[in-house]
């Protein structure tokens, strides 16, 4: 083929889709995650917001103390997520959480003798993750 006959030029069109961001965990995940009954982070009674389940963690564990006999309300807010109050080294459930669809979830359990007891919330997050708030209650 001669040299005159070979194209001088081309053009090359490259399109770059970015996936979906990876999913970042919450400020209350620790060095390591709270994705275990042990590792359960303990948090007083009140409202916490912008915490997150990531697809690698698809679960978070926290603790509640009840200094006396009492009652432990919680409620959570976020889609696709699910939560239960459990025993003081995790293994039961002691109430499941409830609510309407689309709505917040939330359990209570009263009777609880003095300890740590651990709550549950867990899902099926996407990528991006799912994000929720959760409210704890402790009553005497």
């Amino acid at each position: 083929i001669p040299d005159d006959a070979l194209p001088l030029g081309y053009d090359l069109g490259v399109e770059v889709t970015p996936g979906p961001a990876p999913c970042v965990d919450d400020a209350l995940e620790p060095d390591e995650d709270n994705d275990a009954a042990v590792r359960a982070v303990l948090l007083r009674p009140g409202d916490v917001e912008g915490l997150v389940l990531c697809p690698d963690s698809p679960e978070d564990w926290f603790a509640v103390d009840v200094a006396r006999d009492g009652a432990v309300r919680l409620r959570v807010e976020g889609d696709g997520v699910d939560c239960g109050l459990r025993t003081t080294d995790g293994a039961r459930l002691l109430q499941a959480c409830a609510g309407a669809e689309g709505g917040p979830l939330s359990a209570a359990s009263t009777g609880l003798e003095r300890g740590r007891y651990r709550l549950r919330i867990h899902g099926d997050p996407p990528t991006e993750g799912l994000t929720y708030r959760l409210a704890i209650e402790v009553l005497p």
